[in-house]
């Protein structure tokens, strides 16, 4: 009895190590890679002027309303989609390279850091990148994540604008050499 006893804790602890290296590998699998050199298929796009002309207006300044600075920079944001995006990944962190140099390192642990002079909170969400900025009073959320074939990287936006939730997605195909 004493030595089938002994064996217990031995038992638990590969059970415990196994359990662990699943939820390792599981956590690693909906981590998808979006490393790469993307370029912006604006045929597959939403178009984001048509979309704003929808909501009674165009893209052009809106005033009043309080939204000032940050609301016209969530506008830039969904009016200048990056041409061409070159993503690296790590493990606690994505690097976002647009074509005019502007680089954007997301430490993806879900803390809030300063980017650009805002407050930027960065995590995994199931299988997507989840990026949250505050703009002054407002929000923008950005979501990554590559299709299930692995050949496009999809880029959603979306934020509160005027009373409605207005998003654009973006579809992104690998650069060919």
């Amino acid at each position: 009895m004493i030595k089938k006893s002994s064996t217990f804790p031995f038992f638990v602890a590969l059970l415990t190590a196994w359990s662990v290296v699943a939820v390792s590998a599981t956590a690693q699998a909906v981590r998808p890679d979006l490393t790469g050199e993307w370029q912006l298929n604006r045929d597959l796009s939403e178009d984001v002027q048509a979309k704003f002309a929808g909501m009674g207006g165009g893209v052009g300044h809106h005033g009043g309303g309080g939204h000032g600075q940050g609301m016209e920079d969530i506008r830039n944001s969904f009016v200048n989609a990056p041409t061409c995006l070159v993503v690296a990944q790590g493990d606690q962190k994505v690097v976002l390279t647009e074509p005019d140099g502007h680089v954007r390192t997301l430490p993806t642990n879900n803390r809030i850091v300063k980017i650009d002079g805002r407050d930027v909170r960065t995590r995994w969400e199931n299988n997507r990148l989840v990026l949250e900025t505050a703009t002054g009073n407002n929000k923008l959320v950005e979501t990554y994540e590559r299709s299930a074939g692995g050949k496009q990287l999809t880029v959603t936006i979306r934020t509160d604008m005027h009373g409605q939730q207005v998003s654009v997605r973006r579809v992104y195909e690998p650069v060919r050499k």
